[in-house]
């Protein structure tokens, strides 16, 4: 958006949403989660906890306030530094566009986005190398199989909950069936946004029942005699979502109560994030991004661009991290100490980022108090930091992995390391405590470093 006035209106458009501005005058939040976030903060007390985080956190792999702060914190510490560091490099950017002006937090994604414009990472150079048959047959499918063994048939004769749903039956190694998973990729107008994984039957030993779950998506779908291009997003978000349906398809446990992703909520992220990281292969990425008109293989420059790509921006780290801590500030508070209306939100979100040691004002929480579904809306109350837990635990196992390499697959994409994968960890559900499934796998509790290496935060450890 070249035009930096709109930028702006669009911008304050968006992080005032639900605070009864102008246009948004009839959609005033304030009052309704200050009502719900005291109404917690009184049932906490009435049980006998200090607050609703400690209620929740309680049950969380985490388990206790005090380790959820402490990772909080140390990410915290080094954020903003590498914020300021990326505000530089597009302050110096902006003045070759506009010499007069100063960086403002409407210009932050318009720089960001001509960046990736100018560089191998241009969604739209991109694009016709990522055809989503091949994408999903020679990436995921094909990634799935060689860790896991499992193979996957489309069975046509199978109907499915739409016309473009696709059910894929899912093999054994040894020709066994294993299971089934339903793909529904495309949008269409009656679909809700987004992309989630479901479980139709859940697994279990004691009723004999095989796993069925989906995968939804909201990829562009084909027009006539075209393929369906995709962003490098959809296929990220592709193998994100798959990693919960191997989460079902490869679960191994008696009870469906515990099969699959019946996991802490600070958990269950955490082999979907892990499964992204195939996305990332070198051997894959030559595999499925193939010009769909063409067939040739994407560059190999442009390869080591999405590579590098892996490391997260400080501008994503900081503004995530700054919806975490909010949660923590709504659900940490005793109820005495929370605002008594609608009218102290915003003092009590600007009090509680200063404290934290973020009010980094170039870069807005990912989403503030007066729209924050997941926490007031949804069921992550005192539980969105579960992302940046998961993620913990996929830094980690990506160490784990890489480790495991060998000369053909010095990512660690072998049979030998998926089968350990899937029986000391995927296949155990929630039939045994989380963390101590963790610590089975990997034979220690997981290494912070890794991700603060991943965030550039520090340097990487040995393995």
């Amino acid at each position: 958006m070249e035009d930096r006035g709109l930028r702006e209106e669009v911008f304050r458009a968006s992080v005032d949403r639900g605070l009864g501005r102008g246009t948004q005058a009839d959609h005033d939040t304030r009052d309704v989660l200050v009502r719900i976030a005291r109404l917690r903060a009184e049932r906490a007390t009435l049980l006998g906890y200090p607050h609703h985080a400690a209620y929740v956190h309680e049950t969380s792999c985490a388990g206790g306030t005090d380790a959820v702060n402490e990772i909080l914190s140390r990410l915290a510490a080094g954020a903003v530094p590498l914020a300021e560091q990326e505000a530089d490099a597009l302050r110096a950017r902006l003045r070759t566009l506009d010499p007069g002006a100063d960086l403002e937090p409407w210009d932050w994604q318009f720089l960001a986005a001509r960046e990736a414009a100018e560089s191998a990472l241009d969604p739209e150079k991109l694009r016709p190398y990522l055809e989503f048959e091949r994408v999903l047959h020679e990436g995921v499918l094909a990634a799935a199989t060689a860790l896991y063994g499992i193979t996957f048939s489309e069975r046509p004769e199978l109907v499915g909950y739409t016309d473009q749903a696709r059910v894929f039956e899912v093999r054994e190694e040894d020709g066994s069936v294993l299971g089934a998973v339903v793909l529904d990729p495309y949008t269409r107008p009656t679909k809700k946004g987004g992309a989630w994984m479901t479980s139709i039957v859940d697994q279990s030993s004691l009723l004999g029942d095989q796993p069925l779950v989906t995968n939804t998506c909201n990829v562009p779908p084909p027009a006539p005699g075209s393929p369906s291009l995709m962003t490098w997003d959809n296929v990220i978000t592709l193998f994100h979502e798959f990693g919960h349906d191997l989460h079902g398809l490869l679960s191994d446990v008696r009870y469906p109560s515990r099969s699959g992703t019946s996991v802490p909520r600070d958990f269950v992220e955490f082999p979907s994030q892990v499964n992204e990281i195939w996305a990332f292969q070198p051997s894959l990425i030559r595999r499925y991004a193939r010009h769909h008109d063409t067939g040739e293989p994407l560059p190999e420059e442009w390869v080591d661009a999405l590579v590098a790509q892996r490391q997260e921006t400080a501008y994503r780290t900081l503004e995530l991290l700054k919806a975490m801590l909010l949660d923590q500030a709504w659900h940490q508070t005793p109820l005495a100490a929370l605002p008594a209306d609608g009218k102290g939100v915003e003092e009590f979100e600007a009090a509680a980022l200063e404290r934290a040691g973020v009010a980094f004002p170039l870069v807005p929480p990912r989403y503030r108090s007066a729209y924050f579904h997941h926490i007031f809306g949804g069921g992550y109350a005192a539980g969105y930091y579960s992302y940046l837990w998961s993620e913990v635990m996929d830094a980690d196992t990506v160490a784990w992995f890489t480790a495991q390499g060998t000369d053909e697959q010095p990512g660690g994409m072998t049979r030998a390391a998926g089968e350990r994968f899937r029986r000391e960890l995927l296949g155990r559900g929630g039939s045994i405590e989380a963390m101590e499934t963790y610590r089975r796998f990997r034979g220690a509790e997981p290494d912070l470093r890794h991700l603060l290496a991943r965030l550039g935060l520090g340097d990487e450890p040995a393995a």
